[in-house]
């Protein structure tokens, strides 16, 4: 989430980027894109988004990833990750998630990005925003579900053992991941696993039963309602549980 799009295409440096990606996994975006070995391309911009909206041409950058991974194949599904903004914001963690889907990702970078010559298939999103947005609402609304209660339950603490600003924890990730898998696959989440492991082996600290069962019914709510992730065929098949 530290990283433009911009820097990712060639145009600016990434800081660290050699010693991040220095194991067997990695490969350059452009060349996967250009492969033409994928069916989906998600790509995502830096926090903060306005930031990288004035200073970074976000737009531009969106509509030149996708035409490289549609140059790669054309049929391939393009997708925009909406992210999140740090918890501390002056204007309010849930008001700014309000705000910024169509302020920014929508009309300050999606519509412009498609508004450019050859732009004629759309891109997705994936909006997990909007899924941590309606989580913490519904949690804050039952007064708690297993533990969960506000917004920092779902955001990493750091060494010292202070609130982390920006980062998920193991339980913040598993929600955005339901999301991905959502909408990249068509398929609702509901009746996943729960207790993962992370990539090292080692297992991921778990939301409770009922949690799990809560954020798989709120992702599927949320992406089959939002029309720009081409879920809405699927609205209404799995309600929230009381």
């Amino acid at each position: 989430m530290g990283t433009t799009l911009k820097a990712h295409w060639g145009d600016a440096p990434i800081n660290g980027f050699e010693t991040e990606n220095a194991h067997p996994r990695y490969r350059a975006a452009d060349e996967a894109a250009e492969s033409g070995e994928y069916d989906a391309f998600v790509m995502t911009e830096m926090v903060e988004i306005r930031d990288a909206i004035k200073y970074y041409d976000s737009w531009d950058y969106v509509s030149r990833w996708a035409r490289r991974a549609w140059g790669g194949h054309a049929a391939t599904r393009v997708y925009l990750y909406e992210t999140w903004h740090a918890i501390d914001s002056p204007e309010g963690w849930l008001e700014r998630l309000d705000l910024d889907l169509s302020r920014y990702w929508e009309n300050e970078i999606l519509r412009r990005a498609l508004a450019v010559r050859g732009m004629e298939q759309p891109i997705y999103v994936i909006p997990a925003g909007q899924v941590l947005a309606r989580f913490v609402r519904t949690v804050e609304a039952r007064a708690g579900v297993d533990g969960l209660a506000s917004k920092e339950d779902l955001f990493a603490l750091n060494e010292n053992g202070e609130q982390d600003m920006i980062h998920l924890n193991d339980i913040g990730a598993y929600l955005v991941a339901l999301t991905h898998y959502a909408v990249l696959y068509h398929r609702s989440p509901v009746g996943l696993p729960h207790q993962l492991r992370l990539a090292d082996g080692s297992m991921a600290d778990p939301p409770g039963q009922n949690a799990a069962r809560l954020m798989q019914e709120v992702v599927w709510q949320v992406v089959t309602t939002y029309p720009k992730t081409g879920l809405k065929q699927y609205a209404g098949t799995e309600p929230i549980s009381d």
